[in-house]
């Protein structure tokens, strides 16, 4: 995607604003075709997370968390849940995470080859406790409705394990 240096830099002064209006330069938020086709580049991820943010509250929803818990049951006392929320693991999706009727997301996770893999892009249609039904936007099962479980991640780079369950996509823009 490209925006001109002034749109971008309007953009950039506005991405940490109170009442800012990044929404300016994705012009056709609502269009998946368009949202499709393109994609924000940045040197930090935070830069694209305040992004994500301020183009999320386009649309209507909430916030959902992960549950967290130590995969020790022993260790579970010197690994309180509150400490876990905190943590965020190369990976592994953060604790906090805006779903949002309508908002496109992308799959972080391999669960079916052939049409949902690391990196398909759909559309959240329907909510549920455990479970996101969302339309395919990209590749060969493009249109086609499937169902996202929770699932559950075990990271490997800590000293010790907590399994954190959580939906295997992000929001994206």
């Amino acid at each position: 995607m490209h925006i001109d240096a002034k749109k971008w830099k309007d953009c950039e002064n506005s991405a940490g604003a109170e009442g800012s209006n990044v929404s300016k330069c994705f012009t056709e938020l609502f269009v998946h075709s368009w949202l499709c086709r393109r994609a924000v580049l940045a040197q930090r991820n935070e830069a694209v997370s305040v992004m994500n943010k301020q183009l999320l509250q386009e649309f209507p929803g909430s916030v959902h968390k992960s549950i967290d818990t130590a995969s020790d049951t022993n260790e579970a006392v010197n690994y309180p849940a509150e400490f876990l929320n905190t943590l965020e693991p190369s990976g592994v999706l953060s604790h906090t995470l805006e779903l949002k009727i309508g908002a496109p997301i992308m799959l972080f996770r391999n669960l079916h080859p052939s049409s949902l893999c690391n990196g398909t892009r759909l559309c959240v249609k329907k909510l549920m406790p455990n479970i996101i039904e969302a339309t395919i936007m990209t590749g060969l099962a493009a249109g086609e409705d499937v169902f996202i479980p929770r699932i559950p991640i075990i990271p490997s780079d800590f000293p010790f394990q907590f399994k954190r369950i959580q939906w295997g996509r992000s929001n994206i823009t």
